[in-house]
C-alpha cells in the first residue's frame, strides 16, 4: 500500500476505504504477530499473559498487542488497537529483549501506515471506529460462530481427536518445462494435533491436481520437499518443521490419495500432542489459462479433524496469472463424498469466509497460529530455487471449521495471450 500524506484526503483513484481498510488492518496485525514470534521466550508465546512475563510490560498493554497480532477479525477488534505511544513501548520493550531491529522496524513502518490511513479517511481514531461499525458483517449466517464451536467440542469427543490449526499452503509458479501450465507447492498439517483415545485416525488428503471436471489430462510429478522426511515415515513429512523426535505412523492407503494414518503408542492428551507438517511439489499439474476443461483455479482444503482455526493461504507468483488474481472462497460437505474437480453447487454450505490479501513476499505469512510459518514457507522455496519476494499473499482463517467440509479459493482463469 503507498503510504497516504499525512492529514490529506485519499488521492482522486485510491481505492474505497472498504475496500483497503481490510489489508491496512491485516498487514498491521501480521507484522505485530511478526514481532510476539520474534521474542526469545523458554516456551512459546500463546496468551497475552506469555508476552506480559516475557517483556515485563503491563498486562493491558500486553492483552492489547496481544489481541492485535492474534485476533482473527480486527474489524471487530478496532478500539482495542493501542495507539502510537503504547506501542512505542512495546517496541522498546521488545528490543530490550532481542528482537531484531529489521523485524522492529518493519512493524513501526507498518503502524505508521495505519496512523497514516486513519488520518486521511476518517481524521481521528473515534470517526475511524464509527466508519468501522458500518462495516461490521460478522455473522456466518445460519451457522453462527457459537454453533461452530459447540461443534467442535462434540466432534472431538466423538472422534477422539483435536487439532489446535489445520494448516494448508499453496504455493503456485509458472511451469519451466511448459509455459501453459503451472507448478504447485502443497504444504499441509496440523498444530498441536492430539488424541483423546488412544485408536483413532488422522486422515491426510494427499494433494492432488485436476481439472474442473476432475479428470486428470496431463501427467504430472509429485517430490516430497523433504525426500528423508517421505523415505523414513511414508508420509513427505518436514522433519525439520514437526515434532522431534517425529511421530510414528502406520499408514492405511485410501482413494483418490488419501491416507489415513494410525499414531501408534497409548499416550493421550497433552502427552499425546504433535505438529505434523507434510511438503509435496507437483510438476506441471496446473492450467495457467482457461481451455474447454478449466475456467477457474481452485485450491481447496479438507476439513476431517475437529480444529480451532483453519490456516488456508495461496501464494501466487507474479508472473502466473498476470497479477490478475482476485480469489473468492466457498465452503462445501463432502458428506457425500467426491474430492475432485470443482464441488457441485448444492454441497456449498451456508458460511460467509473471505479471502484477505496480505501483501507480496513470504514474509506476510507470519501468524501466531502457525509457529515458524515463515521459516517453513521460505525452507521449501530455497529447495525448489523459487524466490518468496515476487509471490502474491492470500489467505482465508476460519474458526471452527465444521466438518467434513472442503474450503475452496477460487479465481477465474485468464485467456491465453494469442
Amino acid at each position: 500500500m503507498r503510504p497516504l500524506i499525512d492529514g490529506a484526503k485519499p488521492p482522486e483513484g485510491a481505492p474505497e476505504f472498504q475496500d483497503q481498510v481490510g489489508s491496512v488492518l491485516q498487514r498491521l496485525s501480521t507484522a505485530i504477530s511478526a514481532v510476539i514470534e520474534a521474542i526469545p521466550s523458554r516456551e512459546r508465546i500463546s496468551r497475552a499473559i506469555d508476552l506480559q512475563r516475557a517483556l515485563g510490560i503491563r498486562a493491558t498493554l500486553a492483552w492489547k498487542v496481544f489481541k492485535l497480532g492474534s485476533s482473527p477479525d480486527l474489524v471487530t477488534e478496532v478500539p482495542a488497537i493501542p495507539g502510537a505511544g503504547a506501542l512505542k513501548s512495546f517496541f522498546k520493550a521488545a528490543a530490550s529483549h532481542g528482537v531484531p531491529v529489521p523485524i522492529l522496524e518493519s512493524a513501526a513502518t507498518e503502524v505508521d501506515l495505519f496512523q497514516a490511513f486513519v488520518k486521511a479517511h476518517a481524521g481521528d481514531r473515534t470517526t475511524f471506529g464509527s466508519m468501522i461499525s458500518g462495516l461490521k458483517n460478522n455473522d456466518s449466517g445460519p451457522i453462527d460462530f457459537q454453533h461452530r464451536r459447540a461443534a467442535f467440542k462434540a466432534q472431538s469427543h466423538i472422534w477422539g481427536v483435536q487439532a489446535r490449526t489445520q494448516l494448508g499452503c499453496a504455493i503456485l509458479q509458472a511451469s519451466t518445462e511448459d509455459p501453459t501450465r503451472g507448478d504447485a507447492v502443497g504444504l499441509r498439517g496440523f498444530i498441536d494435533l492430539k488424541r483423546l483415545r488412544p485408536d483413532v485416525r488422522v486422515t491426510f488428503v494427499r494433494s492432488g491436481a485436476y481439472d474442473n471436471d476432475g479428470q486428470v489430462r496431463h501427467t504430472f510429478s509429485r517430490q516430497p520437499i523433504d525426500p528423508d522426511g517421505f523415505s523414513e515415515h511414508g508420509i513427505p513429512l518436514l522433519t525439520e518443521f514437526s515434532t522431534y523426535p517425529a511421530p510414528r505412523f502406520a499408514s492405511i492407503p485410501g482413494v483418490n490419495g488419501e491416507v489415513s494414518l494410525v499414531m501408534e503408542g497409548d499416550r493421550v492428551g497433552n502427552r499425546s500432542r504433535v505438529t505434523c507438517l507434510t511438503g509435496d511439489v507437483f510438476r506441471g499439474g496446473l492450467s495457467r489459462y482457461r481451455d474447454e476443461h478449466n475456467s477457474c483455479g481452485s485450491v481447496r482444503l479438507g476439513v476431517r479433524v475437529p480444529c480451532e482455526v483453519l490456516i488456508h493461504d495461496t501464494l501466487v507468483h507474479e508472473d502466473m496469472y498476470a497479477g490478475r488474481v482476485s480469489p473468492s472462497v466457498h465452503v462445501y460437505s463432502t458428506a457425500g463424498g467426491g474430492t475432485q474437480g470443482l464441488p457441485r453447487e448444492v454441497d456449498r454450505l451456508p458460511m460467509r469466509e473471505t479471502v484477505m490479501y496480505l501483501g507480496r513476499g513470504s514474509s506476510a505469512l507470519a501468524t501466531p497460529d502457525v509457529p515458524r510459518y515463515v521459516e517453513m514457507v521460505e525452507y521449501a522455496m530455497r529447495r525448489l530455487g523459487w524466490d518468496g519476494n515476487r509471490f502474491l499473499v492470500y489467505r482465508c482463517r476460519v474458526e471452527f471449521p465444521v466438518m467434513p467440509s472442503s474450503v475452496v479459493v477460487q479465481f477465474e482463469l485468464p485467456t491465453k495471450p494469442t
